[in-house]
């Protein structure tokens, strides 16, 4: 991935269990909505910043287009963890 891939940090209450988010709309100028799956059980929608890969810190945990879509046609964004410096990313689990 490139350090301007664009990316949002994982919502605190979003579950890690592979389950990909789910892009909505774009909300303004660096600001989606997304649905994602949550820690409790059941869905959640909320607006995220945009934000390059490259600023982002080893240990952080994004989601990152995948380039897919899911039943309904929306773009999926996966889970992943952020390296460190020369590492590449890893799937978060």
């Amino acid at each position: 991935m490139a350090s301007d891939t664009q990316c949002v940090l994982k919502p605190p209450k979003m579950i890690s269990s592979g389950e990909p988010a789910s892009f909505l709309r774009q909300e303004e100028d660096g600001v989606v909505m997304m649905e994602y799956p949550l820690s409790g059980g059941g869905i959640a929608t909320d607006t995220l910043r945009l934000t390059p890969l490259g600023e982002r810190y080893p240990g952080d945990e994004v989601l990152i287009p995948t380039g897919e879509v899911d039943t309904q046609g929306r773009a999926t964004w996966e889970l992943f963890e952020v390296g460190f410096l020369h590492q590449e990313l890893r799937q978060a689990s």
